[in-house]
């Protein structure tokens, strides 16, 4: 925590790593490291206020960073100097593998949440079976193959479809996939 959590534009943020993400005049965030429901549990137990300024921090940074058509977030955003938000320089500008996990965060944390209707609106434009993997946001050009396994969980549970939700793995589903879907199950199941 000592080397990663830092306040930068008047916002207190958690770098992905102690080396390479504060540039000076910005810092690279990765927003799938938002770990709310987390922040809030070691918020409780410690009574140490970093915690709540990174949620409350953090919500607000999320509420920035809406690029392109669709207005999702990237994988990588940039939060510069003056408070503004950008496309992280060298990093794709792509909502996908990474950022999957920000709608999943924001929920576990507060299924009501605000945050999530960017998900939601670009998602519910699309059939369950049909949701594009992944997105080009600024091309605004959506993956040529779907959402399945964890993220497609992700996705039910941002919609508040969550019939769909199981704890039942494929046999041949990664490890990636597999974490998404127990992970969205078990969010899921504590807020019951």
């Amino acid at each position: 925590m000592k080397l990663n959590v830092i306040t930068f534009a008047d916002h207190t943020v958690m770098l992905p790593g102690a080396q390479g993400f504060n540039k000076n005049s910005y810092v690279v965030l990765n927003p799938s490291y938002f770990l709310f429901a987390a922040w809030q549990e070691f918020a409780q137990r410690s009574h140490l206020q970093v915690w709540t300024r990174l949620i409350d921090d953090g919500m607000d940074l999320l509420g920035k960073m809406h690029f392109g058509k669709t207005g999702l977030l990237l994988d990588w955003v940039a939060l510069n100097a003056d408070g503004s938000v950008a496309p992280a320089l060298g990093y794709s500008n792509r909502f996908s593998y990474d950022a999957i996990r920000v709608p999943l965060n924001i929920w576990w944390y507060d299924p009501q949440s605000l945050r999530l209707v960017p998900f939601q609106r670009v998602w519910q434009g699309y059939g369950r079976q049909q949701t594009p993997a992944w997105f080009d946001v600024l091309a605004n050009t959506p993956a040529p193959y779907n959402l399945d396994g964890g993220l497609l969980a992700v996705r039910d549970l941002a919609l508040n479809e969550t019939r769909y939700l199981s704890d039942n793995l494929a046999p041949d589903q990664n490890y990636f996939s597999a974490s998404l879907q127990l992970l969205s199950w078990l969010a899921f199941q504590e807020k019951q």
